[in-house]
C-alpha cells in the first residue's frame, strides 16, 4: 500500500508541475496578444501639439505640431482619412468637401501618457 501511496504522490506532482507550466505559458501567451493589439490600436498613433482645427471657405485646415511620429485619423461625418506622419513643426492639412449642416470634425491622435485622444470641433457649413 505504501508504494501505490508514493506513486499516486509522484503522479500528482508531476500532473502540478505540468498545469503550472500550461499556466505560465497561457499568461505569457495573453500577455503577449495584449499588448499586440494595445500597440496596433494605440502606440501606432501619432502625439500632437498646438492643434487647431478652423473651417475654411471650402473646407477645413488642420494645424498641429507631430512630437512622435505615427497614423493620425481625420473624420468628418461619415468621412475617414488615415495617413502617417514624421515629426515635423507647424504642420498644415486642409480637407476640401461640400458638407451641409451641422458636422463634427475631429482628429484621433494619443497623448503622452498613451492613450487615445481626439481633437474634435463642431461646425454649421
Amino acid at each position: 500500500m505504501a508504494i501505490s501511496l508514493e506513486k499516486e504522490l509522484k503522479e500528482a506532482k508531476a500532473s502540478k508541475k505540468r498545469y503550472r507550466s500550461l499556466f505560465i505559458v497561457a499568461t505569457l501567451l495573453l500577455i503577449f496578444v495584449l499588448s499586440l493589439i494595445y500597440k496596433l490600436t494605440v502606440l501606432d498613433y501619432a502625439v500632437l501639439e498646438n492643434v487647431t482645427i478652423e473651417k475654411s471657405y471650402n473646407g477645413i485646415t488642420f494645424k498641429f505640431d507631430v512630437v512622435e511620429e505615427g497614423k493620425l485619423e481625420f473624420h468628418h461625418g461619415e468621412a475617414v482619412l488615415i495617413d502617417n506622419f514624421d515629426v515635423e513643426s507647424n504642420r498644415r492639412f486642409s480637407w476640401n468637401w461640400t458638407a451641409t449642416g451641422e458636422t463634427e470634425i475631429s482628429i484621433r491622435s494619443r497623448n503622452y501618457m498613451v492613450l487615445p485622444y481626439w481633437n474634435s470641433e463642431i461646425f454649421e457649413f
